[in-house]
């Protein structure tokens, strides 16, 4: 499970990492790299007892490393009526994070809108109170090594 812009209390940030046995991989973006937050994020993982399982990548969820593993389920939380829902999940298919045919999960505000980008495809989408959660399914490119 890759969690990004999960935030001290987001889904990556402690309670996804409880349902299988992938590694969580919490990516926080700039607004969420100062060290208090970062602090309170491991803090959280280890009441889990997570720790050995999930590791911390503080950067730019636009702007990711290469991959060091790739994912089949991802939850990407990034700022409501930013509109980098989107960028985020292009950049991070491109580094490498994401497994083809992943499932990925984008929390949005209710009203905002993400148009999938290349090589996704919409499933669903679901209204919560203030928030909205699009469902997107990563189509298999060929020649897709990474």
């Amino acid at each position: 499970m890759l969690g990004v812009g999960v935030g001290p209390d987001g889904l990556g940030g402690g309670g996804g990492l409880r349902g299988g046995p992938a590694a969580a991989v919490p990516i926080a973006p700039l607004r969420e790299q100062d060290r208090e937050a970062l602090a309170i994020l491991r803090k959280n993982i280890a009441a889990l007892g997570e720790s050995a399982r999930a590791q911390i990548v503080p950067g730019d969820a636009t702007r990711p490393p290469r991959a060091m593993s790739r994912h089949t389920l991802a939850f990407l939380d990034p700022p409501y009526r930013t509109g980098l829902g989107a960028p985020a999940l292009a950049a991070l298919a491109d580094a490498g994070w994401l497994a083809p045919e992943a499932l990925a999960v984008v929390e949005i505000a209710a009203r905002e809108e993400l148009p999938p980008p290349p090589g996704f495809r919409l499933l669903d989408e679901r209204v919560y109170g203030a928030a909205r959660l699009v469902f997107l399914h990563r189509q298999e490119t060929t020649g897709d090594t990474r």
